[in-house]
């Protein structure tokens, strides 16, 4: 699990104002908000209309934040805010975040 000085809540999101750069994939939307100073703090988000059951949006969301931890802490400095809009199995899910990253 991705440690709590690298995650940030939701709710602290500006919904105005600021600058924000967004990416797709087909699993997932990036909204990538940049910060001069710190890490990368990410967050993730699974709508109910994906997954119905609350310990299947938290096992997805563990499971996006270790390969968070294992493979994405270099990222530059910024709020990284993932939304999941469908699911699938871990190799798809691991493919499709890397390639929302590395682009």
């Amino acid at each position: 699990m991705l440690s709590k000085e690298r995650r940030f809540p939701i709710q602290s999101l500006p919904l105005r104002g600021f600058e924000r750069k967004y990416s797709k994939a087909s699993f997932f939307l990036l909204k990538k908000y940049p910060e001069k100073e710190g890490r990368a703090r990410f967050a993730v988000s699974v709508a109910k209309k994906v997954v119905l059951k609350a310990v299947d949006r938290n096992i997805l969301k563990r499971l996006i934040y270790r390969i968070i931890q294992e493979k994405f802490l270099s990222l530059p400095s910024g709020k990284y805010f993932i939304i999941i809009q469908k699911t699938g199995n871990q190799e798809e899910i691991i493919k499709d975040l890397s390639s929302l990253f590395y682009v």
